[in-house]
């Protein structure tokens, strides 16, 4: 569970657009997450880290080990609070169990409490949804958590067996955004790239095929989706629940089942 240099700038983006509204946004963090980018990168995009949230260098050591970075002791490793102070934003993480000490207890495989309906100006993944067996259940909890013109984000896995219970096909979004009205943002594959020693080194962006299949990939390949709820989201998600329809139909059976 981490955020790749790649992501950051996007959730960079996202923050412009909240503060557009002039308010302080409140923000659902799907777990703790790690931050792959150093001090120095971030502030190349804008994103000032305070020192106080600088790692330890033993704690920076093992962020590169457990992620395949190649540590480099002249750099600042931060930690994701510092994010979350540089944009500003008043974050609620949530996970199944308070493994670092301020995590909200949340199982997003199960029924959402009344109390967390559209609540949130934005919804970040930390690549949560592929460990979490009711996966679909899981990704329209997220959505109920959306205010209206809400965003929500999505980072995970395209084709890693075992990393978690599953790998994501791009016609999940697709119909999902259809289904909920959303304005898709953002809709791309990154390759993570590898040097000799196996130390991740760069990421490379390639397009998706939205709902055809057939598209092959090689190398270790994951999503990047960044999309926003409606004006009258709220409306159309109780219309939904209503109807008893929170859950869209696969697009190239649309025509079939309509």
């Amino acid at each position: 569970m981490a955020y790749i240099t790649e992501y950051l700038q996007l959730l960079s983006s996202v923050q412009k657009r909240l503060k557009e509204s002039g308010d302080k946004a409140y923000v659902a963090a799907l777990s703790h997450a790690e931050v792959l980018a150093t001090k120095e990168e971030l502030e190349k995009y804008g994103i000032a880290i305070k020192s106080e949230f600088v790692l330890s260098t033993q704690q920076s050591m093992h962020l590169c080990n457990y992620h395949r970075l190649k540590y480099d002791s002249g750099a600042s490793y931060v930690d994701v609070k510092g994010l979350w102070d540089s944009f500003d934003w008043n974050v609620h993480t949530y996970d199944v169990k308070p493994l670092n000490g301020y995590e909200k207890v949340l199982d997003l495989g199960n029924n959402l409490p009344k109390e967390l309906y559209h609540k949130y100006d934005a919804v970040v993944d930390n690549g949560v949804y592929e460990h979490i067996f009711n996966i679909g259940l899981a990704i329209v909890n997220s959505i109920l958590m959306l205010k209206n013109n809400g965003y929500i984000t999505f980072y995970g896995p395209l084709n890693q067996p075992n990393h978690g219970f599953w790998n994501a096909s791009p016609t999940v979004f697709v119909d999902i955004f259809r289904h909920y009205g959303f304005e898709n943002l953002f809709f791309q594959g990154v390759r993570m790239n590898l040097d000799p020693e196996g130390h991740l080194s760069s990421a490379s962006y390639f397009p998706l095929q939205d709902t055809i299949a057939g598209q092959v990939l090689e190398g270790e390949c994951n999503y990047i989706v960044v999309a926003k709820a409606s004006a009258d989201h709220i409306d159309r998600c109780a219309k939904l629940k209503e109807l008893d329809k929170l859950y869209p139909v696969q697009s190239k059976y649309l025509s079939i089942l309509s």
